[in-house]
């Protein structure tokens, strides 16, 4: 009988939900090795010795040019096969204007009603907006 291993994540990310008016920020993904093209949240690295919060926070500063002022944990997802833990977050308050400081690796942010998203959309941001639709009331 053989037994299989259940390996632990390795990689540690956050992604950043941002919703006005009911609809979603979403940046098309360039120069990526993975899904390239495809429209996601935004999303980062968490670095050593940074807290999961403390790297949305960052990562949103970095990418969209905004302070996050308020931010809770919607959830959690795991890719075993990839290894990949992802923590995503609501982001109910922000300070700044909205601007794609990394147009290296974004080639457009643009907002998306929930109801109507587009088609090349990474399959966990996907599944991310479908939980949260319910709890915004557009179900």
């Amino acid at each position: 009988m053989s037994t299989r291993m259940k390996l632990e994540p390795t990689t540690h990310i956050v992604s950043g939900i941002l919703i006005d008016k009911k609809k979603v920020l979403l940046g098309l993904r360039k120069n990526t090795k993975i899904f390239p093209d495809y429209w996601s949240l935004p999303v980062g690295h968490v670095e050593e010795g940074e807290s999961s919060l403390q790297a949305i926070k960052r990562e949103l500063s970095e990418e969209i040019g905004v302070v996050v002022t308020n931010a809770t944990r919607f959830c959690i997802k795991t890719d075993e096969s990839e290894l990949i833990y992802h923590e995503v977050f609501q982001v109910k308050n922000w300070d700044g204007n909205i601007v794609n400081q990394e147009h290296h690796l974004c080639s457009e942010l643009k907002w998306f009603s929930l109801n109507k998203l587009p088609d090349n959309l990474t399959p966990v941001s996907k599944e991310i907006i479908c939980d949260i639709k319910f709890t915004v009331g557009c179900g």
